[in-house]
């Protein structure tokens, strides 16, 4: 769990347009396979590997409220990953 927090955290701070990916249910998402190729850090795709941690979060959050995609999450969650980096937690 704590390497899956950094590795967020690590893309997070690349603030990138959301592209389609959060147009459909986080289980509709792993269904299309988009998510299911081993990551090639040479040509990292950063918006889908974000989506793929957003709807797996999704996914464990399924027994409470999900999220929903929106700007300012993702510009939070940029600015929370950041600050962890800055103060020294990892």
């Amino acid at each position: 769990m704590r390497y899956s927090v950094y590795i967020f955290m690590f893309l997070a701070s690349f603030s990138s347009p959301a592209q389609n990916y959060y147009s459909t249910s986080s289980i509709k998402f792993f269904e299309t396979g988009q998510a299911s190729d081993t990551a090639n850090l040479e040509s990292l795709n950063i918006e889908l590997l974000q989506a793929a941690i957003f709807h797996a979060t999704n996914l464990e959050r399924s027994k409470k409220r999900q999220f929903k995609y929106g700007k300012n999450l993702e510009k939070g969650a940029s600015f929370h990953s950041t600050e962890m980096e800055v103060n020294g937690f990892f």
